[in-house]
């Protein structure tokens, strides 16, 4: 590529260096970014500390606990702990909260067959039922209302 941009005084024209660093952006930015893949050495969270903050998002499943809040709570910064926490377990913290409300959610609508759908999401701190109902399709793929059908016991 970099032949068709040489001037007959074998140098690169202005014109294809900016064509070529065009190019380079538009590859950088149409890639998922990923921080971990820039470091693969950063250090993982200790699994004991995995677990606090696994009993602290069980104790709090009635309301949005934020990554300060768990980053406080384990006493690292925001940006450490949330590197570090993609690195323990493959999600970020955000990911990882959303995915154990839903999953208790799952367990609720199949043990507690007497509670509708919407108190299930309220316990759960959805203060929209449209919005806790299209988080569980997104991850299960099915409705609270069908994945009560097809698991209730």
């Amino acid at each position: 590529m970099m032949d068709i941009g040489y001037t007959r005084a074998n140098e690169v024209s202005d014109a294809t260096l900016i064509h070529a660093a065009h190019m380079i952006a538009h590859q950088l930015l149409d890639s998922p970014f990923d921080e971990t893949e820039l470091d693969p050495g950063i250090a993982a969270l200790p699994q004991k500390t995995v677990l606090r903050v696994q009993e602290m998002l069980a104790e709090n499943l009635d309301r949005h606990v934020s990554v300060d809040e768990m980053a406080e709570h384990v006493g690292i910064s925001r940006h450490h702990f949330s590197r570090k926490f993609k690195a323990a377990t493959g999600e970020t913290p955000h990911q990882y909260a959303i995915r154990g409300k839903l999953d208790h959610a799952a367990k609720l609508l199949t043990e507690e067959e007497e509670s509708s759908v919407i108190s299930i999401s309220q316990m759960l701190g959805y203060s929209n039922p449209a919005q806790f109902a299209k988080m569980f399709r997104r991850h299960f793929g099915q409705s609270p209302k069908n994945w009560r059908k097809r698991n209730s016991r």
